[in-house]
Formats: structure tokens, sequence, C-alpha cells
């Protein structure tokens, strides 16, 4: 088994970075072959466009942007999670999956709204598909791409969200969408996230500024990095469920197809509201073409609003799940603890400022 690293803390505890992310496994050597008797015949030649191009933020090629432009959203839910919008992200410890996401480049797919942007710009993700269930969300990001056009540095992103800017923004949202539809449908996300999204952005500029945590809020760079693939179309908000079987399998074929490797997949805690075998979600994830360098991130809530924030191989978790040895999230994180201790298997193991015995344990994991 690959190693899944678990890394937690309190909301107001830990500035330090996280530990560095364990070691890819070593890959076995390629077999001998037989010398040939005649020289192989030349493959054909095929315009393949390059997974990493001089310019990472250049805009993608017609084909690639129109496959991207296609990609297909899953049906809406009956509900959504708990009947509220999370406009805004009750994670407050990104900040420790900095180091590990440093400079992963690639594409980065995820639940989820402005914490995605401070992943993409830690990673310098060079393609982000926002995927998450709620129609509003997927809205919400629309408007950020906006938003982010219209604005030269993090505090004049911030003003946008403001009461005094909001009639100026609502026009900018008629001009841009013409349709009456989709303008209602971006007017409505705006209007209700406006409040809270200011509120969340100013908290991370004062949070991450207090302890020197460079993030899109606080780093003109990594600002201009988000502002960039908005502006080079490589950013597509699409409605997504991980258990339903369009959405992600379309991303999977995307990146095969564009030779944009899969690096980074955010899941929060969705999985502590869902099996492994629930729908799709098993064969989603084990059709995605991870490599070496990708990594899967996600959040395990405790005792109310405290989180462990978990990191594990895209390949490793795709390995756990061909074993089929756990079932849910909560399996995964309790065989971490056990397999923590043990000297001969030490597949799983936690990094936490919090012993595991000082916290309650999530009540869904009981």
């Amino acid at each position: 088994m690959r190693k899944l690293v678990i890394v937690s803390g309190l909301l107001w505890a830990c500035s330090s970075a996280p530990p560095a992310p364990p070691a890819a496994a070593p890959s076995w050597p390629p077999p001998r072959a037989a010398a040939p008797t005649a020289p192989p015949p030349a493959p054909p030649t095929v315009d393949v466009p390059p997974a990493e191009p001089s310019d990472p933020l250049a805009p993608l090629p017609a084909d690639a942007a129109a496959r991207l432009g296609a990609l297909r959203a899953d049906p809406p839910p009956r509900a959504i999670t708990r009947m509220k919008h999370y406009f805004v992200s009750n994670e407050n410890q990104h900040w420790l999956w900095r180091d590990v996401l440093r400079n992963r480049g690639g594409m980065l797919v995820g639940v989820g709204t402005d914490q995605l942007y401070l992943y993409a710009g830690w990673s310098k993700a060079t393609l982000l598909v926002p995927l998450d269930f709620d129609q509003w969300i997927v809205d919400l990001h629309w408007v950020y791409g906006l938003l982010f056009e219209h604005a030269d540095t993090p505090a004049e992103l911030v003003d946008l969200w403001t009461f005094r800017r909001q009639g100026e923004v609502k026009k900018l949202i008629e001009e841009r969408w013409s349709d009456p539809k989709e303008q209602r449908k971006k007017l409505r996300s705006f209007s209700e996230a406006r409040a809270d999204v200011k509120q969340r952005l100013e908290r991370l500029r004062k949070r991450h500024g207090k302890r020197d945590v460079d993030s899109f809020m606080s780093s003109q760079e990594q600002f201009d990095w988000i502002k960039r693939l908005w502006a080079a179309g490589r950013v597509h908000p699409v409605r997504g469920d991980l258990t339903q079987s369009v959405a992600l399998a379309d991303v999977a074929a995307f990146s095969r197809d564009t030779k944009i490797p899969l690096r980074t997949l955010y899941l929060s805690n969705a999985e502590d509201y869902f099996e492994f075998d629930t729908g799709h979600y098993k064969d989603n994830v084990l059709g995605l073409p991870f490599d070496d360098r990708s990594i899967v991130l996600r959040t395990k809530p405790y005792n109310g609003d405290y989180y462990e924030f978990l990191y594990q191989s895209g390949t490793g978790f795709q390995d756990w799940l061909r074993a089929d040895r756990v079932k849910t999230m909560c399996e995964l994180a309790r065989f971490s603890h056990r397999a923590s201790n043990d000297k001969d298997e030490k597949d799983l193991y936690e990094v936490s400022p919090v012993s595991v015995t000082e916290r309650e344990r999530n009540h869904r994991c009981d």
C-alpha cells in the first residue's frame, strides 16, 4: 500500500508548514526486450499538445478549449448538504497543505469555492476545474472569474465584493451574460454570497498576512497567477457530483486527451457523506489519469468546527480502492491510526499538534 499522510490541527493552532509528502514508491525497472532483427517501423506522426507548454498560462489550443467548454454537467442533486449553499470554506487551516502542493502544476479539480484559488496559487496549477454539485457554487465561480478580470490586486478584488460596489458588479454581470436565465443565476449567487465572500476574503488577507502565509490574498504573484488562469480560459466551473457518471469522467477524458496531467484532486469532507461504493464514485476515481506527482486532498471533521487535513498520493488512493479493504473515509482514517504503530506495515500515519486522544471523534465515524 502507498502512504496516506494526515495533517490536522485546531482552527487557531499550527502556523508552521506541514511535513514534506512521503516519497514516491520506486518504480521497477522495465523488462529487457530481445534485440530486434530489423529496425521497427517509425510510428505515425501525431500532433499531440505538450503536457507542459513553455508558457503554462498561454491560452489553450482551440481544440482543447472546445473540449474544456464541452464538459458535461451531472444532474442536479435532489437536495444539497444541510440545505445550505457553502459560498465560503469553513476549513481554516488550508496552509497545512501549502508545501505539499507547492509547484505541482497540472490540473486541479475540486469542490468548494475560495479554497480552490488558494490551492491553484500554491500548486501553480495550469488548469482549474471547480466541480461542485450545487449550481449556486458553480455560478459563483463564474462571478469570481468576472471580478478577477476587473481587479488588479487582492485589495481591489475584496473591494468589488463590498456593499458599495454591488450595483456596479450587477451591471457587469448583466453585460457579460445576456441570456436571461444565465443572468438571473449569476445575479442570484452574487447577491446571496456577496457579504459572506467579502468577509471571507478579508479574513484570509489578515490571517495569511499575520502568519506570513503567501496566497492569492497576500501575494501579488499568486493573485496574478489566478487572474491569468481566468484570462487564458484555463478555469472552467462545472456542476459535478462525485458519485454520478458524467462530469468527473469527462474531466478524466479531457486530461488524457490533452495530456494535461491531473495533479490535484480536492474532496474536502465530501466522503463523509457516502461510502466509496456509492454510485459511480469508485469507478470515477479509478478512471482518473493520475501520475506519480498526483495527490488527493481531503478533510475529516471532528468535534464540530475542527478538521483533520489529509493528503495521499493519487495512485495510492487508487490502490486502496482496488484492494477493497476499506469502504469509507472513516475506515480509511481509522486504519491509519492503527497502522501508524505498526513497524512492519507503516502504510498510514498521522502528524498532528493535537493527540488523537485529546479530541472528540467524528460522530459519523463512531
